[in-house]
């Protein structure tokens, strides 16, 4: 039988969908324990979310700059730009997908709007860092916790915390910076095809987010929704490895591939997909478990010949789940080895393949932005590695035995 296995995401079980067309509006929300009481309004999708907080701020300056990273998701340039703002793309410090603190501080200015800081794959960004540096020129910090719901900053992280208005001390990435945004698309932590949140953490900035949500096109129909909810059920099928593999073998689906697109739009969440997030939340912790139990493992095996990555990411607070566990190898050739061994099923990706100013489409926005040596080196690198219930201890076995042949070799 053939068997693929997903890059990322989890499963939404049929019980799951129904129950949320059954359940009522009085549910908890999903985001209640994280923000404690912080306003939050609810888009359309992660990237609407960051298009909405920086739509937001630009009604509150008249700064036109944003600084983010230069190896990241495509889909957070396609939103400075679909905000009308301009891209300034900051290098990564070596080893890490963090960004590199001496470059950002020499990029701060009257100019600059915000710095988008991103933790990507769920790794924590250098928040209070980044705050510290951003507050000496008045420049905002969006907090990207996209791939990073549940996280909080690791245990051991002794830096000055930010002094907001709220009473209790924030923990949770997504409510340390002056915004937070989060996704809920297929492939995040806490999936559910869709849908994203702009948290407000800064008081000062309610009124102009609130503004601007009063701009929002209002989706109605029973279309609408109906789609929503056949691709749940879609989803709830072709999930799992048995049937993977068909929607994986069809190639206009690109499944697992992140565009840079300017076409998305910038409106309310689904809302069948905020009655569906209750559900899924009661199985998160569960979800959250087994990704941090397997990272350990992958780390377990690879660990063995250390001495072939750039970076491994550390997998020793349970503070911190990984969305998928990014390695970066020395060798670029290595690592298309690597893919090309393993394309068969086992969910390993080379994502994301180029830095943010080689992005195709996106040459009009950052021109010959550059040079960036750590994030150009990243996307040569990379390959990232499945974390979610359907992979099994002898698919962390063969995957790395793949990867330890090719490196030594």
């Amino acid at each position: 039988m053939m068997r693929a296995l997903p890059p990322a995401g989890h499963s939404i079980g049929l019980a799951t969908t129904f129950g949320a067309l059954l359940s009522s509006a009085d549910r908890p929300d999903i985001l209640a324990e994280m923000v404690q009481g912080r306003p939050v309004f609810r888009v359309s999708s992660g990237t609407a979310a960051l298009t909405f907080a920086l739509q937001s701020l630009s009604r509150f300056s008249d700064r036109r700059k944003v600084i983010l990273p230069a190896y990241t998701c495509p889909s957070v340039l396609a939103a400075v730009i679909k905000a009308e703002l301009e891209p300034v793309l900051c290098d990564l410090e070596p080893g890490s997908f963090r960004l590199d603190m001496d470059q950002l501080v020499s990029k701060l200015s009257q100019e600059i709007l915000a710095v988008v800081a991103v933790h990507l794959f769920g790794l924590p960004e250098k928040i209070h860092a980044i705050r510290g540096s951003a507050r000496r020129t008045g420049t905002f910090v969006i907090e990207d916790a996209a791939q990073a719901f549940g996280n909080k900053v690791p245990f051991g992280d002794a830096a000055p915390r930010p002094r907001l208005s709220s009473p209790w001390p924030p923990e949770y990435l997504g409510t340390l910076g002056d915004i937070g945004i989060f996704s809920f698309g297929r492939g995040k932590p806490l999936s559910l095809l869709g849908g994203g949140a702009v948290v407000v953490n800064n008081p000062d900035l309610l009124d102009c987010v609130q503004t601007r949500s009063h701009g929002l096109p209002i989706r109605k129909g029973w279309v609408f929704s109906l789609k929503y909810f056949l691709t749940l059920l879609l989803y709830s099928v072709f999930f799992h490895p048995r049937f993977y593999w068909i929607p994986a073998s069809i190639p206009w689906l690109r499944l697992g591939e992140t565009d840079f697109t300017l076409d998305f739009e910038v409106a309310p969440m689904q809302p069948l997909a905020a009655l569906l997030g209750p559900q899924v939340l009661e199985k998160f912790k569960e979800i959250r478990g087994r990704r941090i139990m397997l990272a350990r493992q992958y780390m377990e095996r690879l660990v063995n010949f250390r001495d072939a990555f750039d970076f491994l990411p550390e997998c020793k607070e349970d503070s911190v789940a990984l969305l998928r566990f990014p390695v970066v190898l020395k060798s670029g050739e290595a690592r298309d080895t690597i893919l090309e061994k393993l394309k068969s099923g086992l969910g390993v990706t080379g994502m994301y393949p180029v830095p943010l100013h080689r992005q195709a489409g996106a040459e009009a926005y950052v021109g010959k932005d550059g040079p960036h040596p750590v994030a150009e080196s990243i996307a040569r690198g990379i390959l990232t590695l499945p974390l979610h219930e359907h992979v099994r201890e002898r698919d962390i076995e063969l995957i790395a035995g793949i990867m330890q042949a090719c490196v030594r070799n």
